[in-house]
């Protein structure tokens, strides 16, 4: 018996064409764990979001009607000053709804991840947020942290797992 020279042949023994490419490789595939993905994350943080919203109360003028008159603007103003602000590390209040309004989420293609914040870039925010010192007042005063978007996501957390549970779906 002679040992075979063909390029399909080692040392006697053939060598089958085994496709190494494996099953999460193919684009089909890839495509649609990046969609599953997206829509996960997106999911995920529209819960953040919401549960940050929820933990900023309103207070003072943040009702739904203003008043009018003189004398309604000033008893509302008078209730403001006699609300005591929220406590250190607890989330912010909000009079006139601004730091509910403007929270939004979006995702981040280029990291693959959720950004979950202000559209609108305000000093008041970070004040807020991070604690520090307003430079805007006569005599600056001190701001202790109020972090509204990590109590956000503490409460968000037990939810989120789910939101990537059968995520992707067979069909066929």
């Amino acid at each position: 018996m002679a040992l075979s020279t063909s390029p399909l042949s080692d040392y006697g023994r053939i060598i089958a064409g085994i496709d190494v490419s494996y099953f999460f490789d193919r684009p089909k595939v890839l495509a649609a764990v990046d969609r599953a993905t997206v829509r996960s994350l997106a999911r995920c943080g529209k819960i953040v979001r919401d549960k940050t919203k929820s933990g900023i109360k309103k207070r003072g003028m943040a009702r739904t009607r203003q008043l009018t008159s003189q004398r309604g603007q000033a008893r509302q103003q008078q209730e403001i000053r006699a609300r005591p602000p929220s406590q250190p590390g607890t989330p912010p209040h909000t009079h006139t709804g601004f730091f509910r309004k403007w929270i939004a989420y979006a995702y981040d293609p280029m990291f693959k991840s959720v950004v979950i914040g202000s559209l609108r870039s305000h000093w008041l925010y970070d004040l807020h947020e991070f604690g520090g010192t307003n430079p805007r007042l006569r005599r600056p005063a001190n701001y202790p942290a109020r972090p509204a978007f990590g109590e956000g996501l503490k409460k968000a957390l037990p939810y989120l797992p789910k939101q990537f549970e059968n995520m992707i779906r067979v069909y066929g």
